[in-house]
């Protein structure tokens, strides 16, 4: 009877690898990256919104882990300066927070600024936590872009898809939309 149910165990044991690593991205060379909670398809009704005009503006979102140290959104340089003067060059330096479970919650962390150029084409956007961000799994906390100095950034979002939160504009909760992002663990 021993026999019979050893040689299963290890018959299983490769789905499960197989199913854990579903999950693990490696990207630069040495790099493994976990995602937690992501939202990253987009249907032919994308929408753009400018974090300056909506905010405050986040998605909030559901932890299945224990922290995250990146945030990556879709996002826009629309070539407007905060005086709203059209220009043609130059770059917008923007922040994400996380917060806890709203958009005027507890400030867990804030990401290291990142320097997005201008560009009329949507791209992925990378934010970097220079120490992980603590969470608690099943929690609700809320990612918050703001715009450090520069241009109006856009951020790209989508019909509602992510059951996990929503989309906060304006300080309220869009339930009809979420906005395009992942996070999660990245280490070397």
């Amino acid at each position: 009877m021993i026999s019979r149910v050893f040689p299963n165990r290890f018959f299983l044991l490769p789905l499960i690898i197989c199913a854990a690593l579903v999950a693990i991205s490696i990207g630069e060379v040495g790099t493994i990256t976990i995602f937690d909670q992501t939202n990253s398809g987009l249907p032919p009704n994308r929408l753009s919104q400018s974090l300056l005009d909506f905010s405050p503006l986040g998605q909030s979102f559901t932890s299945t882990l224990t922290s995250l140290n990146f945030v990556n959104l879709l996002t826009e340089n629309g070539g407007l300066t905060e005086n709203g003067s059209l220009t043609w060059n130059g770059s917008a330096t923007v922040e994400v927070n996380i917060r806890l479970g709203s958009i005027s919650g507890a400030i867990l962390g804030t990401s290291q600024p990142t320097v997005i150029p201008f560009s009329l084409a949507p791209s992925v956007s990378s934010f970097r936590f220079s120490k992980p961000v603590p969470l608690i799994v099943g929690e609700l906390y809320v990612i918050e872009p703001f715009v450090v100095s520069g241009h109006t950034l856009v951020v790209s979002t989508s019909t509602n898809s992510y059951v996990g939160g929503n989309q906060i504009l304006r300080g309220g909760a869009q339930t009809n939309n979420d906005l395009w992002f992942q996070e999660g663990i990245s280490v070397p």
